[in-house]
């Protein structure tokens, strides 16, 4: 079963990692990049980041693209970060904040990376096809654990055929305290569970 990450603050899709090595940004429908007029600095929130480049999101929502100095190669997607504008009007980040958690994975050799940080809660995205592979979906439940971060199982696709066995797994995690959400477009209010679920929220699933 191959699954996405992907970070969404107040209910906005906001940036997609790959389960595997490679990184890939998502597409993002905000403010025409650059196209806004910005302080001289202050504090935002990076929403994607892709290569030396990165998308900054200040106070007000306001989404321009912007450098990452070599010091700072480690900035991830949720970092909270100060940054100030050159007189090239270029917007340059300066410094991470302190990060509250982190989503961390073990590439080959036992290299650390970082994904995500500052996460309040994980979302794990399953359906009745294709088939679960549940072992993912443990791991990814102790990686919100570990990064003392909510975790929601979200039961997508409920209008398709869904075997016993998938319930009675679905019951237990619920047994084990985990919240259990089934959604699914032919049920329009199954997703306004769901969306009230991530306003307010900083998720990634």
């Amino acid at each position: 079963m191959r699954l996405f990450l992907k970070l969404k603050r107040d209910g906005y899709i906001s940036s997609q990692l790959d389960l595997k090595p490679e990184f890939k940004p998502c597409a993002l429908k905000r403010d025409k990049y650059n196209q806004v007029t910005l302080p001289n600095g202050g504090q935002g929130l990076i929403v994607t980041r892709f290569g030396s480049q990165a998308m900054l999101e200040d106070k007000h929502g306001h989404t321009v693209r912007t450098k990452v100095r070599r010091k700072l190669e480690h900035l991830v997607c949720g970092d909270e970060v100060t940054w100030e504008k050159t007189p090239a009007n270029d917007i340059v980040v300066t410094e991470i904040l302190p990060r509250r958690n982190t989503l961390t994975r073990t590439y080959f050799r036992g290299t650390p990376r970082t994904l995500a940080a500052n996460i309040d809660q994980l979302l794990v995205i399953c359906a009745p096809q294709p088939e679960p592979d549940w072992s993912v979906i443990d791991n990814l439940l102790v990686a919100a654990e570990r990064m003392k971060a909510e975790a929601i199982i979200v039961y997508n696709k409920t209008d398709l055929h869904s075997p016993k066995s998938d319930q009675i797994i679905l019951d237990d995690f619920q047994k084990a305290g985990y919240k259990v959400l089934k959604t699914s477009t032919q049920n329009p209010e199954s997703i306004v569970v769901l969306q009230e679920k991530l306003n307010g929220k900083t998720s990634i699933f």
